[in-house]
């Protein structure tokens, strides 16, 4: 069976004011560089689960790109995360909307345990953060920028996000972004080298993609820092290679 692979973008904030970029030293066995740094984390069974997490921040200076999102609608809570905008919710057996309102429960059963507010569920956010899972499915690739070169502020633009949160006195955030892949049913060795199957069971499917960001400091990071109100969590199913494959995307605002 191939190779665990899991590989991430270390996390980077879309922030008004530049900041340094921050690196943390990992176990790998090799990087590539796209924008930010990339670590490969090879394992030697199974057939993997790749999460990949970025907050818009320092992603903006290490691109060159600035300023505030220039969109119009606000980015208003939802409290009905399983509306489905009259899409197709059932894929190869999979009901991709359970599993992202199960990230969502998940994401705030974390945050709750540590003091943190529960985020609030956003349609308008789910419809980008879908989109996305959607493009990385049909297309075929799995970034934060699509082959196109459509980047994670080009999808708050196109879909109308305003989001500006307050970090500091002089800093505010314009979100954040986590993305995942996995298998809906197939033997997944995790990071402390347990082997899992999801048995194509969403709440399993969406277990495993929680646990993996949360064993990700960047991933963890980004779910529990302290200024999100919302988020928005976008799911898709593709077949590949006889395997059920279900990718994510979580958008914090």
């Amino acid at each position: 069976m191939p190779g665990l692979r899991i590989i991430t973008h270390w996390p980077n904030r879309y922030l008004w004011r530049r900041r340094a970029t921050r690196w943390s030293k990992r176990a790998v066995l090799g990087s590539v560089l796209v924008v930010l740094l990339a670590f490969l984390i090879g394992a030697t069974t199974g057939t993997g689960i790749a999460p990949i997490d970025n907050t818009a921040g320092d992603l903006a200076s290490s691109a060159g790109l600035a300023g505030v999102l220039n969109s119009s609608a606000p980015a208003t809570p939802d409290s009905n995360p399983a509306s489905s905008d009259g899409m197709v919710e059932s894929q190869s057996g999979v009901n991709r909307t359970e599993v992202a309102y199960q990230i969502h429960r998940f994401v705030n059963r974390e945050r709750a345990s540590r003091g943190l507010t529960e985020l609030q569920f956003n349609a308008q956010i789910r419809k980008a953060a879908r989109y996305h899972s959607e493009d990385m499915a049909t297309e075929g690739y799995f970034a934060h920028e699509s082959p196109a070169g459509h980047s994670f502020e080009d999808r708050y633009e196109r879909f109308g996000i305003d989001c500006s949160v307050r970090v500091s006195s002089n800093t505010r955030s314009g979100g954040g972004e986590n993305i995942a892949y996995t298998y809906a049913s197939a033997d997944i060795v995790a990071e402390s080298g347990a082997s899992i199957n999801h048995d194509g069971n969403e709440t399993k499917i969406a277990r495993g993609i929680v646990t993996q960001w949360m064993n990700s400091s960047g991933h963890r990071e980004n779910i529990l820092r302290s200024y999100w109100n919302t988020e928005g969590i976008g799911v898709a199913v593709a077949e590949e290679g006889g395997e059920t494959r279900v990718y994510a995307t979580q958008n914090f605002c």
